[in-house]
């Protein structure tokens, strides 16, 4: 590769950083901690704030995968525009919906945006540097949180200062930037076929959805995919749960909206800054032990939540939650890929990453229940032992990697 287009290909980085941090402040600001908050304010109760909250990762369940292999036949540009176009125009349509069934079709719409978004664009980083693939993924990965961090600060800040429509409001201009920013981007990418070629890339998607299958099938019968992709949705499960849930306490014990937005960015900005970290002790001392103080720390954190009042207590074991599950996800996909064959990567991600969404969905749905049936302190308890006992089952079944091909050899 020239150093011409070694610069090209690091300016087109930048512009999907720009992207992913628009698009995912936008997807933010419309889900915690506004969407909980602004349920309440249409007297549903915790069952249905649950459906809410998880209908946008059900989406993601359906269309992460046959996304990334459309992308493969029809192009990056055109399935992230498509992405853009969700980014841009649901926030919009927020204010309009006053009821249950309102709220989860527009969140299963908005859910689109990040099903598309998420394993093209990260298809779009592998097209584009073969050599320091893994630092430019870093950066990509690091702009999502970026956007992730801000959304939950600016969201609960506009909700106390200017109420939920304009807060709403605010979250579309993001997405229209986003737009933007997506346009450009895919502006430098290599141009999709033509509808002249339409019949030939109908006979490549159906060769490539066959690929597909046979490799699904392939990595549905790996145990150790299977298991470390579970402990993952127990992770997600939990954190789903504190997604919806816990602006639903601080709000129940006197938290204006924009201390809970502090909540969720101290959170996810501990998550950002300890991932690379704790990835690189993964790789030194083992997976295995990295996952399995992560899962069940975050546990035992997790249950202390509504037992804790003051501002400063509640914020330090949110923050400790957040940096136990950074350590439990840090070192998961990478487990995940060990198991499989390299040309099976894609496919063992694209599962674990299904599996996970399972797990994110139903959070908030079966937290819903128990909080409606039983109220906070048993839901997190029952949630937090729940994650407990995943962490020991799973390092009693999976091994390591090495250990494995020591025994083959």
């Amino acid at each position: 590769m020239t150093t011409a287009e070694t610069h090209a290909n690091q300016r087109s980085l930048t512009l999907l950083c720009w992207s992913a941090v628009l698009a995912f402040f936008s997807y933010s600001m419309a889900r915690s901690p506004i969407l909980p908050l602004y349920g309440q304010t249409l007297g549903l109760g915790a069952a249905a704030i649950g459906w809410i909250v998880a209908a946008s990762t059900i989406t993601g369940i359906f269309c992460k995968l046959p996304a990334g292999a459309l992308s493969d036949v029809y192009g990056r540009r055109r399935m992230l525009l498509c992405s853009g176009l969700v980014f841009a125009g649901m926030p919009f349509l927020y204010p309009l919906a006053a009821s249950e069934q309102s709220l989860i079709l527009l969140r299963v719409l908005h859910g689109l945006a990040t099903a598309i978004f998420g394993p093209v664009a990260g298809a779009a980083v592998a097209d584009l540097f073969q050599e320091r693939r893994a630092e430019a993924m870093g950066w990509y990965t690091s702009s999502r949180t970026g956007g992730n961090l801000l959304g939950p600060f600016v969201a609960g800040a506009l909700i106390s200062v200017v109420g939920f429509h304009l807060a709403f409001t605010a979250s579309g201009l993001a997405g229209l930037a986003a737009l933007g920013a997506i346009t450009l981007f895919g502006r430098r990418l290599p141009a999709p076929g033509t509808l002249a070629e339409a019949p030939q890339m109908a006979d490549k998607s159906r060769r490539a959805f066959g690929e597909m299958a046979k490799g699904l099938r392939e990595v549905l019968r790996n145990k150790y995919i299977l298991t470390t992709s579970g402990i993952e949705a127990v992770e997600y499960f939990a954190l789903g749960t504190v997604e919806a849930f816990l602006p639903l306490y601080a709000v129940s014990i006197g938290y204006p909206a924009w201390q809970i937005g502090v909540l969720f960015g101290v959170q996810a900005g501990v998550a950002l800054l300890a991932r690379p970290l704790v990835g690189r002790v993964a790789d030194r001392v083992g997976r295995r032990p990295v996952i399995f103080a992560g899962v069940v720390a975050g546990g035992c954190f997790l249950m202390l939540v509504p037992f804790v009042e003051a501002f400063s207590l509640l914020l330090a074991v949110v923050m400790l939650f957040g940096l136990a599950e950074a350590v439990a996800t840090s070192a998961t996909a990478a487990l995940a890929a060990d198991f499989a064959r390299p040309e099976a990567y894609g496919l063992a991600l694209g599962v674990f990453g299904t599996i996970m969404d399972v797990g994110h969905a139903a959070g908030p749905v079966v937290a819903g229940l128990l909080v409606a049936a039983f109220a906070f302190r048993v839901t997190f308890a029952v949630v937090g032992l729940l994650l407990i006992v995943a962490g020991f089952y799973f390092i009693a079944l999976v091994p390591e990697p090495r250990d494995l091909r020591v025994a083959v050899e």
